[in-house]
């Protein structure tokens, strides 16, 4: 999402914060990015927050009204961008959590589970598995588990985690569903 905003806002001058943002989530390395979509939506929503006006009463005056500004291109396309965020983060968690699903032919994989838990909650995964023989979990752990139609863990500490299942296919086609699980405090 970065380097699309990036490329949308090409040659505009982007307050310092969102600059900070978007540059955090293009970070060389990988540990100093954000660690999850919610991270960086909440930084990017913090950088573009309006901060707070006071106002004071108001006295008459004979001066015309101010014009209203139009918004500048880059303020609608921001707002469209947020607004794509916040309903593909919504519509996650709608989806109750599940995994994405992999499919080749008759053969389909899914994860169904919580997408958010907190530290020393227990949460279980279950495969919702088509047309596939057996299938191997990769937990959080980096343990695996073979044919196990379903799997569980305990929250150790605070951030994202990733439950993955894969299988082969009849045809020969690997399939991977990635579930990212949010640990809060």
């Amino acid at each position: 999402m970065s380097t699309l905003l990036l490329w949308l806002c090409e040659g505009a001058a982007l307050p310092p914060a969102l600059d900070a943002a978007v540059c955090r989530s293009t970070a060389h390395h990988p540990d100093d990015r954000h660690p999850d979509v919610g991270a960086w939506l909440a930084d990017v929503e913090s950088a573009l927050a309006v901060p707070p006006v006071t106002v004071e009463p108001a006295t008459p005056t004979t001066a015309p009204a101010p014009r209203r500004r139009r918004r500048a291109p880059l303020g609608v396309a921001l707002a469209v961008l947020l607004a794509a965020v916040a309903g593909l983060v919504g519509g996650v968690q709608l989806a109750g959590g599940l995994g994405a699903e992999d499919s080749s032919g008759a053969a389909a994989i899914t994860i169904d589970g919580p997408g958010e838990i907190t530290v020393g909650e227990h949460a279980t995964f279950t495969a919702v598995v088509e047309g596939v023989d057996g299938w191997v979990w990769t937990m959080p752990s980096g343990d695996h588990v073979v044919d196990a139609p379903s799997v569980s863990t305990t929250a150790r500490s605070p951030g994202s985690a990733r439950v993955v299942l894969r299988a082969r296919a009849p045809d020969g086609t690997d399939l991977e569903s990635v579930h990212h699980l949010t640990v809060r405090e």
